[in-house]
């Protein structure tokens, strides 16, 4: 899947970005390449994605279904948000 899904708003990433701050993201949901940027902090958009739409629908979409290509970062820019790639923000 290389969009984000219709049923996923602005509103639930947020929501879930809330929830990540009080919880620790899982080692193996960690992001390698890109990271969605919210003010400071950083997170992995692949799960951000997965866990608003279990928030939105109730069904549980796995990380590995999406690929972060070219059309999935526009999806989060569409909704306002920056993604940049680890060596923008790691050097």
């Amino acid at each position: 899947m290389t969009r984000i899904p219709k049923e996923i708003t602005r509103e639930y990433i947020l929501q879930v970005v809330t929830n990540i701050k009080l919880e620790d993201i899982p080692k193996k949901n960690r992001s390698t390449k890109y990271d969605l940027e919210i003010g400071k902090d950083k997170y992995p958009p692949k799960y951000i994605i997965s866990k608003a739409y279990e928030l939105a629908t109730g069904i549980e979409l796995p990380c590995k279904n999406f690929t972060d290509d070219e059309k999935f970062r526009a999806d989060f820019e569409r909704l306002g948000f920056i993604i940049v790639t680890k060596t923008q923000h790691n050097s």
